[in-house]
């Protein structure tokens, strides 16, 4: 059974190659045909976008800082480097935020774990995608991401458990890139604490100087 890395990758409105917010996400297919690889790319479209029962719409909590596009990029990582990607998707028309942005660098960390297991160290059985980046109503009076934003994420990753466990290709899956395992999805939590993201920071695109 192969597992595969799959980016979504949203971009910045300046139009700059570094302005990009990655998460990589990782999944174990048995066998996988081209249409299958949409359907993975609909996985993650739906963890950020979707709004049903279950669904958030998680992306109206994003930065009006950011396109209204994304595209996932699918690596198998049974082959080696450097891996040329299996598949880039893309979706696109979702609603970002509304208000303020807030430093892009600004995120909230999504965790996942496998079951505990004597003799693994644990670390190695865990994962955690970086969401953002957001607007500023997504923080409270005491700088800490609203119930609301926390569980938005949580639904989000629940509905996404849900939808990979009936998916006949895909499986979500922890990876360990030191064990080079991948483990079943056994837990998942967002902490009420904001995170930084350094290398989310927007590059320059003017400057004010003087030369004496």
């Amino acid at each position: 059974m192969a597992v595969y890395a799959a980016q979504n990758i949203f971009y910045g409105k300046s139009g700059l190659v570094t302005d990009r917010y990655v998460n990589t996400w990782h999944f174990k297919s048995d066998s996988v045909v081209q249409g299958d690889y949409d359907n993975l790319r609909d996985l993650l479209k739906d963890f950020y976008t979707k709004k049903n029962g279950v669904w958030s719409e998680l992306c109206k909590k994003l930065s009006l800082g950011i396109q209204t596009y994304a595209d996932v990029v699918v690596y198998n990582l049974d082959e080696p480097k450097p891996r040329v990607p299996k598949y880039t998707g893309r979706y696109s028309g979702f609603q970002t935020g509304q208000s303020i942005a807030m430093p892009h660098e600004v995120a909230l960390c999504f965790s996942f774990e496998a079951a505990h297991q004597s003799g693994e160290a644990q670390a190695r059985r865990r994962n955690r995608v970086y969401v953002g980046p957001f607007n500023y109503d997504v923080a409270d009076n005491a700088g800490r991401p609203t119930l609301e934003l926390q569980t938005m994420i949580y639904d989000s990753g629940m509905a996404l458990k849900s939808a990979a466990d009936a998916s006949v290709s895909w499986e979500w899956v922890v990876w360990s890139g030191t064990n080079e395992e991948a483990y079943d999805v056994s837990h998942i939590w967002v902490d009420n604490s904001f995170d930084t993201q350094r290398r989310r920071g927007l590059a320059p695109t003017s400057r004010l100087q003087h030369t004496f």
